[in-house]
């Protein structure tokens, strides 16, 4: 099934294709994946298997809106038919209903405070497709964590579609790690939706699959709010990988971060598609957004396009982006003192990623994580 996916807010020129991206979803053996909820929240409510119609009339029922903005400068916004706005598009809404994908609700009353979190693990099996449907709710005053964690032993396709609702001072930080086969199809759909004063919070991480796509959407809407969004990618030998963020601010004296680090290997390719969106109103706000690339083969296709959109003047907008390899002098320095061309590659890759991996709320995950980055970087036995 061929969807039309992480759609720029705004037509651009398109000559390097960025205005959008085609996403086959191998949509065969499609199942539910194996799921297990370590639920730490006590006096948290989990509904789940919410027929689509349920599940879509709880998402509407939070009263979300996708207004269009005025058209100044020669900007000219594009919108799906989305109430509840998400970074990778109305089609995976449209794939969820017709695959029948039921939906989890969960939401955290008043009470929820820190540091207890929820993790959930969904393990696909070898050849099978799983599509998941969550909606977390974040009451007034309540502080959450939640992990999401994803993983196959062999190829398999896995896609998440998950809305965060925050109430006036809610806090939440999402966590999400993917670890599937190297020959894996992954793709993570998020819309969030923060009120006054509210706090979200997302740390991402991509380790393994080999055709990735990730797509946030996350509408600043009350005054005061607060977002902070950390992804951390590596692109192996010969794997895609297509993000689009989106932060839009429409209260006022909001303020927005997102920080993208990664590496790509041999043959990899990665397109990125980051916009900060200072609505009409949207005074006071800060927003800012950097990636960091390290390329680690000479045929990478690295591709970027950070926008900033503007409807306000008292507002402050940045975005910067370092891309490239490891210079002749570094690893200079690093041979001399004993390290090679293979492990200053990994030192690289580890620093980079770390303050992300640091992030995890789970010993063993993190660990796995770890261990995985350093898997990359064995060198090959031959076994004659």
């Amino acid at each position: 099934m061929t969807l039309q996916v992480n759609h720029l807010p705004v037509l651009t020129w398109n000559a390097l294709g960025l205005n959008a991206a085609a996403m086959d979803f191998p949509s065969e053996g499609l199942t539910s994946p194996a799921l297990t909820v370590n639920h730490f929240y006590g006096d948290a409510e989990m509904e789940k298997d919410l027929s689509p119609d349920e599940f879509e009339a709880r998402i509407a029922a939070l009263g979300t809106s996708n207004e269009e903005e005025a058209v100044v400068a020669g900007k000219f916004p594009i919108y799906a038919e989305q109430a509840f706005p998400t970074g990778i598009g109305a089609d995976v809404g449209r794939l969820m209903r017709e695959a029948a994908v039921p939906g989890t609700v969960l939401t955290f009353p008043e009470t929820c405070k820190p540091p207890k979190h929820i993790t959930f693990r969904y393990t696909i099996p070898a050849g099978a497709a799983a599509l998941v449907r969550l909606l977390i709710v974040a009451k007034k005053g309540s502080d959450a964590s939640v992990l999401l964690y994803a993983s196959s032993e062999d190829t398999a396709a896995c896609g998440i579609e998950t809305f965060v609702y925050l109430e006036e001072g809610a806090r939440l930080t999402l966590t999400t790690v993917q670890q599937m086969h190297g020959e894996s199809f992954f793709f993570h759909d998020i819309g969030g939706w923060g009120e006054t004063d509210s706090s979200f919070t997302v740390s991402k991480l991509d380790l393994g699959a080999k055709t990735v796509y990730e797509g946030l959407n996350h509408t600043q809407a009350g005054d005061g709010s607060r977002f902070s969004a950390d992804l951390g990618f590596l692109g192996l030998h010969g794997s895609l990988t297509d993000i689009n963020y989106n932060d839009v601010f429409r209260g006022r004296q909001a303020d927005g971060r997102m920080t993208f680090k990664g590496a790509l290997m041999d043959g990899a390719s990665k397109t990125f598609r980051g916009t900060i969106d200072f609505r009409q109103a949207a005074t006071g706000c800060s927003g800012d957004e950097q990636e960091d690339v390290i390329l680690l083969g000479d045929d990478v296709v690295n591709k970027t396009i950070p926008l900033i959109l503007g409807e306000e003047e008292d507002v402050e907008g940045r975005h910067a982006s370092t891309i490239g390899s490891l210079s002749d002098d570094m690893l200079f320095y690093m041979q001399t003192r004993g390290i090679d061309r293979v492990h200053a590659e990994e030192l690289m890759v580890r620093a980079s990623l770390a303050g992300i991996a640091d992030k995890i709320p789970s010993d063993d995950i993190r660990c796995g994580v770890n261990t995985a980055i350093a898997d990359i970087f064995k060198p090959e036995v031959d076994e004659a």
